[in-house]
């Protein structure tokens, strides 16, 4: 009975080692980075790199390593080229963008963008090609050597067939063993699927698609209505190739823009509760609200007319005491500019000097209109909620007509240049149908028409 207990307790042992090695080493799963950006250089000693996005909280100790050797479609990797093996010696929170750069065959840096490091590198730079190439993020306890865990991935490469020994496709990219693959060719990770947590820069079947860079534009993903506030946002839009920029650089040529995708996705190093932006037509206030401020000094807003170069437009020191707090910052130039849209992010700068940056926000400029009439409660529900904006203080005439032009609702009110909330709760009485909302300034008036 005792050896059996025995036994009993060493296949429990054993059980329990296991599952905690197993859960130690695949720390990370598919999809928790999402790459940025690819730069391949032409001559040596030009600079190769890439960048990537954290999705997740990431702790100290955790390693990922970075490979252009091919994946083959018998899962087996290639064995000739390089590979970076990045050692995070601090957490890093979701939305840390990160940049591996440095000569091909030498040693690389990591750093993240907005300042520090990210970590230490071993391994040698990876070669990227301008004919084609790869980039692949896997957790493995020995570089090389399987079990693998892929992460995420970035495929450059075009076949078209023809001489090509494949057809480069969003599904499998280059379809072939690991023997059969050039240094500029791979096989899709396993468990990797394109455009949920791997991107493929191409068109398939043209040779001439094939570009040396590529870069995610947040500008770009913003305006296709992408969300880059979460995780699961970030990660479908930075592996959506619509939202990314491709160039091919001429002989000896570097990209005509850094590395970096310069949308900084890092969380600020407070509880943002919300940051906005109010288009008073004579000028924009830009307001925020924070909480659990901890060792900052000062804040910085910036502004954009392409929604990527940003110039500071102003500042605030930050206030005394705790709790929540409310920050406000008046723009008196913006809307002189001529843009039609205007991008806005909040820098907080910490006590060491290092930042971080809030997510890109953006209004919109209505030129020369004198009054703008937003936000309403269309269709009107118990009552009729809108927010009136106009240049000059003076009185504002409002009616309600119904489709026959029966006035429902006439009202007269003193408002103060600026944006004013109107309530008009008698609407509740309003029996289904059509209506039409005239407001009426000295210097203009909009009609709107609305549905109950």
């Amino acid at each position: 009975m005792k050896s059996f207990y025995n036994i009993l307790f060493k296949a429990a042992f054993f059980f329990v080692c296991f599952f905690v090695t197993q859960k130690s080493t695949a720390q990370l799963v598919a999809g928790d980075i999402a790459f940025t950006g690819y730069h391949g250089s032409l001559n040596s000693p030009q600079s190769d790199g890439f960048s990537f996005v954290i999705l997740k909280n990431v702790a100290a100790n955790t390693v990922i390593h970075f490979t252009e050797n091919a994946w083959g479609n018998n899962s087996v990797f290639r064995a000739t080229e390089n590979t970076v093996s990045l050692t995070f010696t601090s957490a890093r929170t979701q939305g840390t963008e990160i940049a591996i750069a440095g000569i091909p065959g030498g040693t690389p840096t990591a750093t993240v963008i907005g300042g520090g490091s990210a970590g230490t590198c071993s391994g040698l730079m990876l070669s990227l090609s301008v004919n084609g190439d790869q980039v692949i993020a896997y957790q493995s306890a020995t570089v090389g050597v399987a079990p693998f865990t892929f992460i995420s991935a970035i495929h450059m490469n075009v076949y078209s067939g023809g001489i090509d020994p494949s057809v480069t496709d969003a599904t499998n990219w280059d379809n072939l063993p690991a023997a059969s693959h050039t240094p500029n060719s791979s096989f899709k990770p396993t468990g990797l699927t394109t455009g949920t947590n791997c991107i493929w820069i191409g068109t398939q079947g043209n040779n001439s698609s094939e570009r040396n860079n590529a870069r995610f534009n947040c500008s770009t993903a913003l305006a296709g209505g992408a969300d880059l506030t979460t995780p699961a946002g970030l990660r479908a839009a930075c592996n959506n190739q619509a939202f990314w920029d491709a160039e091919f650089a001429g002989t000896g040529a570097t990209p005509s823009w850094p590395l970096q995708a310069s949308c900084f996705f890092g969380v600020l190093p407070v509880k943002l509760i919300s940051f906005q932006a109010q288009n008073n037509l004579t000028n924009i206030v830009i307001k925020w609200k924070i909480t659990e401020e901890i060792n900052v000094d000062r804040y910085e807003v910036e502004r954009s007319f392409n929604g990527r170069n940003f110039d500071k437009i102003g500042n605030a020191a930050v206030q005394a005491g705790a709790g929540e707090k409310n920050y406000i910052l008046t723009d008196l130039e913006s809307l002189l500019m001529g843009s039609k849209l205007i991008y806005f992010r909040l820098k907080s700068i910490d006590v060491d000097g290092t930042f971080s940056y809030s997510n890109i926000i953006t209004v919109r400029n209505f030129g020369d209109k004198s009054i703008l009439v937003d936000n309403f409660t269309n269709p009107i529900n118990d009552q009729l909620n809108f927010n009136l904006t106009v240049k000059t203080k003076g009185i504002v005439f409002i009616q309600l007509t119904d489709v026959d032009g029966k006035i429902i609702i006439n009202r007269q009110l003193q408002v103060n240049a600026g944006r004013t909330n109107i309530s008009l709760p008698e609407a509740v009485t309003l029996a289904k149908g059509i209506y039409f909302l005239r407001v009426t300034t000295t210097t203009g008036s909009m009609v709107t028409k609305l549905v109950k």
